[in-house]
């Protein structure tokens, strides 16, 4: 209540204020919005985390709201938006190491949602050339138009980081497969690298993806799940953050650098064969392995961005919530859609002109 009859007194005070509104990426940021009951209120946004927006008003107050207290088009404008070229970035702050305690192989480095744990002689300076791109991960993360807000087992998500990769070799008792940089290990709830040949990376952002899901790997359909990593993998890093304002083109770039596709090439599988395959089938071999995982980032593509706006999603996930038995989820998913129907709305549903999807029957 508080909160809200904040809103209305800045909203009542400033509503008269011009627009000098400019785009993300250009030199100035003041806007006009509206709440929910049309009155205005002109501020600059200073940072989008989530479902908060953090903003100054005119009068040079700062507060922070949730999104869905302003209107749907300003709620659109606002999780697009981005720092300015050139500002801080929104994740700046939180990527600052703070050093912990030491232990008997080396020391623990905290950033605001992780928690380093190095071995062996890892220079701080090696750490603080990737803590960005982990916070940048966990800020992108929550950006997901399915909302699953990323909730560590404690109070930082864990990443144990070795020198070398020989040492993270005879520690882990394995290799890591080749381009990748890290692997998350599901039962220890921990990311494991070595830090010698970590750097940004779609595959390092796919694996930092699946420490923030967690647990819930082990109750989210496979599909979905591999599906939401890749989405977040597919984003690129732009020195401080993952650009995640244009889906089509992100998921179009990351076909091509992760798979090799083109808009001529692409190997779709049936709906119906993504959805109800097993995780070791779309993680690792599946049909012909990168069909599999590429069909699963498609498919979450057409449900969430196309197919009616997102709702046949949002009914999915609320059917996931409410334990709702697998088949009736998909068939919530397929909106009543019979196999060969869904297969021709999701031909149909990626904009030919750009991405022509083939079939395999």
């Amino acid at each position: 209540m508080q909160m809200r009859s904040s809103l209305t007194r800045c909203l009542c005070l400033l509503g008269a204020c011009t627009l000098v509104f400019g785009v993300a990426g250009q030199a100035q940021e003041w806007m006009d919005v509206k709440d929910l009951k049309g009155r205005k209120l002109t501020m600059k946004v200073e940072k989008v985390d989530g479902d908060d927006v953090t903003f100054t008003t005119k009068i040079g107050k700062t507060f922070t709201y949730k999104i869905s207290k302003f209107s749907v088009l300003d709620q659109l404008a606002l999780r697009k938006w981005k720092p300015p070229v050139g500002s801080e970035s929104p994740v700046e702050e939180d990527a600052k190491l703070d050093e912990g305690k030491a232990t008997e192989a080396g020391k623990i480095f905290k950033t605001k949602h992780y928690e380093f744990e190095v071995v062996g002689a890892v220079k701080e300076t090696q750490l603080e050339a990737v803590a960005t791109h982990f916070e940048a991960v966990h800020w992108a993360f929550k950006q997901l138009p399915s909302q699953f807000a990323p909730k560590p087992a404690g109070s930082h998500f864990k990443v144990k980081f070795f020198e070398k990769k020989s040492d993270f070799e005879i520690s882990e008792q394995g290799q890591l497969p080749e381009g990748q940089p890290a692997v998350y290990n599901l039962s220890r709830d921990v990311l494991v690298a070595p830090i010698d040949i970590m750097k940004s990376s779609a595959a390092l952002t796919r694996e930092v993806a699946y420490l923030l899901l967690g647990a819930r790997l082990e109750t989210l359909p496979p599909w979905l799940a591999v599906a939401l990593t890749d989405y977040i993998a597919s984003a690129p890093f732009e020195k401080t953050y993952l650009d995640l304002e244009d889906p089509l083109k992100n998921v179009l770039a990351h076909l091509g650098s992760a798979y090799g596709l083109t808009d001529k090439n692409v190997p779709m599988l049936k709906p119906s064969q993504v959805l109800t395959m097993g995780y070791k089938q779309l993680r690792e071999a599946g049909l012909e392995g990168d069909k599999a995982r590429s069909s699963a980032l498609l498919t979450y593509y057409f449900f969430t961005f196309l197919d009616g706006k997102g709702k046949p999603m949002e009914g999915y996930l609320r059917a996931l919530k409410t334990n709702t038995a697998s088949d009736e989820a998909i068939a919530i998913l397929a909106n009543d859609r019979d196999e060969t129907q869904l297969a021709d709305a999701l031909r149909v549903g990626y904009v030919p002109k750009k991405l022509r999807v083939a079939f395999i029957q």
